[in-house]
């Protein structure tokens, strides 16, 4: 073999190792990135979950309290009636407890105090 088809085999194999070199890089770049975006889904459905667990926690506490106090006066207020209903509502929507259905709607049955 001559000098100059030696030197394109080294060329060629030093193109072919590098191309497989870069090739492999951008494999380990995707995975990672794709590691990343799973992670970060991860954190944000927990976080989700906390703050839906959370509101649920504070719509419950809401919908109690009311219920006390409007039990107590032995009558409910337009405007009380309109916001027992829709913290009800989303309470609901988030998968609230029947104990607190229960207490709602002895809530909601009060006479309207004018």
């Amino acid at each position: 073999m001559e000098m100059n088809q030696y030197v394109w085999v080294i060329i060629s194999t030093f193109i072919s190792a590098f191309a497989s070199g870069v090739s492999g890089y951008i494999v380990w770049l995707l995975k990672q990135a794709k590691k990343e975006e799973t992670e970060q889904r991860i954190e944000s459905k927990k976080k989700e979950a906390a703050l839906l667990k959370g509101m649920r926690c504070v719509l419950r506490q809401n919908l109690i309290e009311n219920h006390d106090k409007y039990v107590h006066k032995n009558a409910i207020t337009i405007h009380g009636h309109e916001n027992v209903s829709e913290m009800m509502e989303a309470y609901e929507a988030l998968d609230g407890n029947g104990t607190v259905r229960i207490m709602t709607k002895q809530t909601l049955a009060l006479p309207v105090e004018e």
